[in-house]
This record gives structure tokens, C-alpha cells and sequence, in this order.
């Protein structure tokens, strides 16, 4: 996961409407983190943004700027969502269970069992629709 996936899966997982709210809560420039969502690595120009970036996410800058897959795990684990965000919480699971290389319980999933997976939490998404 490059610089930009982790910038966009910031901004969804923050519930930020815009790249300029994601802008004005980190204190940076919206339209500089909407060019950086489309980067792959990062310019020696923007660390002082990347760093007031990084303070606000409460993320190294290591952990911003490495191409890691692993980090996606650790972005919806240390995003704090409240009881309430039931419905926020498993549209972010479905979504992470399209991509490949999805880990249950530390072991790679396959098609069949992410498809499963994603069948099983739209029957839970509409009854909790249905009951809300």
C-alpha cells in the first residue's frame, strides 16, 4: 500500500467529508493531501507537512511513507469507531475483504472464503438496517 492508498483510506476511515476538512483538522493544505492521495512517495519538499500530517493521524512518519500492505489492518484497528458506527464498521469490513491478501486471524484468506465473508456481513448489514 503506497503513500496515496493510505492517504485515501485515511480520509474514509475519518469520516472526512473532503481532502480540505481532512486539510483543516491536520492542518495542512486539502489540496496538498488531495495531490498527495495521488502520489506514490513523497517529495523532501513536503515534511512539514507530511510531519503535522503524521501528528494528527498519531502515525510515524515510517508508517506513512513505506509501501506496507499490512498497514491497512492497523488503520481500521487504531481508528476508534463508536457503538453507533455499526453500519460504518461493516461496509469497512466488506471493502477490506475485496482486496487480495486479506489476513484472518494472521492466515491469508482465498476467493472463497472472502466471498463468504462478504455474503455473510451484507445478510448482517441489512438485518441491522431492518432493525435500526
Amino acid at each position: 500500500m503506497n503513500v496515496g492508498e493510505k492517504i485515501c483510506l485515511y480520509k474514509e476511515r475519518l469520516k472526512h467529508r473532503n481532502y480540505q476538512d481532512f486539510g483543516r483538522a491536520a492542518d495542512v493544505s486539502g489540496d496538498w493531501i488531495n495531490e498527495l492521495s495521488k502520489k506514490s512517495e513523497i517529495k523532501i519538499t513536503d515534511m512539514n507537512n507530511v510531519i503535522k500530517l503524521c501528528e494528527y493521524l498519531k502515525i510515524t512518519i515510517d508508517q506513512l511513507v513505506k509501501d506496507d500492505e499490512t498497514l491497512e489492518e492497523e488503520i481500521i484497528e487504531n481508528i476508534d469507531l463508536n457503538s453507533e458506527d455499526i453500519g460504518i464498521l461493516i461496509n469497512n469490513m466488506i471493502i477490506l475483504l475485496q482486496k487480495e491478501g486479506v489476513k484472518m486471524n494472521n492466515v491469508a484468506m482465498n476467493d472463497k472464503s472472502r466471498e463468504v465473508c462478504k455474503d455473510a456481513l451484507n445478510v448482517v448489514k441489512t438485518l441491522v438496517k431492518q432493525h435500526l
